[in-house]
């Protein structure tokens, strides 16, 4: 006995046609998640969009080792070839076990997108458009799955009608679906795939091939000419702009230019606003780094949470002038934000240059093993020059209340020595060569900053990542 006469209605046809719409719709958002830099993606079709936020955080990957987005892209693909499968099967038994099966992936699906929203809301406080429109393509499939009246739209039928007509349609108006995504990347100055650099009997090789080393060095020096042909662009900008201004006036460009001397800042900027100007250059997009922030706040080389929405992630050198001109202003962005940054230090010693660095880190760690890493760092940074051999770092350690005896011991541990190699080897592995690399979320910061900067991008990257959030 069937469950009402909706397989034969339009109604019907059409619900299995939005149910195979909408298994496709997941499976393009879950392939963007995957093959593309989401963050890239979100950034430029979205302004609201803030994927890294979400794809560089710890729950991001099940175990710490299977990324989410695959699991969703093959979620998303059984239910696709599920639905379609279902119009080719005759049988009622096999249907009906069929539309079961897709009912408990739906709906198992449906349940973990509304715990990833809540982690997204609570934990993470951030917003990834993709992941989201993900979600709620589980809701409208469960939706179209279970609601009343689904069951008697999934029963076997007679005739042939949805397998002549639905899918074919179904599936027409998913190609369109496909080329309406594509062409909105392309109208949103998004490349459609990575940059191609070179092709090798037809085989490309593109951008993302490139290392991350040296992706990292190459991006100061496209932020950089970016700078420059922006730099000049405004000037150019508004020297076109002066000049159609004093042709329509009857005078010349600098005769216009010496009566708006003292507020010639003011004038540019009305001029312009009379004026549709366009700026077509933008800053490149910096490459992310993953840091195990768990991992730097577990031997208390972390200053806040892991999960704050604004981290910062700094290579120093204890006798570096830079790094410590660069301390202190890490330190009064801390306290101006609160638990909305965090600063992680990692050591990156130039004994060629620095000799008292290296035992500067190996003493910074053997007080990590006390809870005291920031007030030595603190102490080491604000010290000049340097403690010489161990005794005076022993006794710094004394003045900072800290167990002496221990210190000594932690300070000559194999532990101490290997974990400052391991920060070494991960700087080279990013090819960083010089004292303080200072990355904010990943992406990293070129040039020495103002505190004011400083402060105002850790705000900004708090906002973006949590645009609701206010200190916790």
């Amino acid at each position: 006995m069937h469950d009402g006469n909706l397989s034969h209605t339009p109604g019907g046809a059409w619900r299995r046609l939005c149910a195979v719409l909408v298994a496709w719709a997941g499976v393009l958002l879950s392939l963007l998640l995957v093959f593309r830099p989401a963050g890239q993606f979100c950034e430029k079709i979205i302004a609201a969009g803030n994927c890294d936020a979400v794809t560089h955080s710890s729950y991001a990957k099940v175990a710490g080792v299977v990324p989410l987005s695959w699991i969703g892209l093959t979620t998303w693909l059984a239910l696709f070839v599920g639905l379609v499968a279902w119009f080719f099967i005759r049988l009622e038994i096999p249907r009906r076990w069929l539309v079961r099966a897709l009912r408990a992936v739906a709906g198992f699906g449906a349940l973990v997108s509304l715990g990833l929203i809540g982690v997204q809301a609570f934990k993470l406080h951030a917003f990834c458009p993709l992941c989201l429109g993900s979600a709620l393509c589980f809701f409208l499939l469960a939706s179209l799955l279970f609601l009343p009246g689904a069951k008697g739209c999934w029963q076997n039928e007679a005739n042939a009608h949805s397998t002549s007509a639905v899918l074919p349609a179904a599936l027409a108006l998913t190609t369109l679906g496909t080329a309406a995504v594509l062409s909105a990347a392309l109208l949103s100055n998004a490349e459609v795939g990575p940059k191609v650099l070179a092709t090798i009997d037809g085989r490309a090789v593109t951008e993302h091939d490139l290392p991350l080393p040296v992706r990292l060095a190459i991006y100061p020096r496209e932020e950089i000419a970016a700078k420059l042909r922006r730099d000049w662009l405004e000037s150019r900008i508004d020297e076109l702009l002066l000049a159609d201004e004093a042709k329509r006036r009857g005078t010349t460009p600098e005769k216009l230019r010496a009566q708006t001397t003292a507020a010639q800042g003011d004038y540019l900027a009305r001029l312009r606003a009379q004026h549709s100007v366009e700026i077509r250059v933008r800053p490149p997009i910096p490459p992310i780094v993953r840091f195990d922030l768990p991992a730097l706040a577990a031997v208390g080389q972390l200053d806040g949470s892991a999960d704050a929405p604004a981290v910062f992630v700094v290579f120093s050198d204890f006798e570096c002038p830079a790094c410590r001109q660069l301390a202190p202003q890490l330190r009064a962005v801390r306290l101006a934000l609160g638990e909305r940054v965090a600063v992680g230090f990692k050591n990156l010693p130039l004994e060629e240059v620095h000799p008292r660095a290296r035992p500067g880190a190996l003493a910074a760690m053997a007080a990590a093993e006390q809870g005291k890493f920031w007030e030595y760092h603190d102490a080491l940074m604000s010290r000049e020059p340097l403690p010489g051999d161990q005794a005076e770092f022993i006794e710094l350690a004394r003045a900072l209340g800290l167990d002496v005896y221990r210190f000594a011991e932690s300070f000559s541990a194999p532990r101490a020595t290997a974990r400052l190699a391991a920060d070494v080897k991960e700087a080279d592995a990013l090819g960083l060569d010089g004292t303080p690399v200072l990355f904010l979320n990943g992406r990293r910061i070129v040039g020495m900053r103002s505190t004011d900067e400083l402060l105002e991008l850790a705000r900004s990257a708090a906002e973006k990542r949590a645009p609701s959030a206010t200190d916790r």
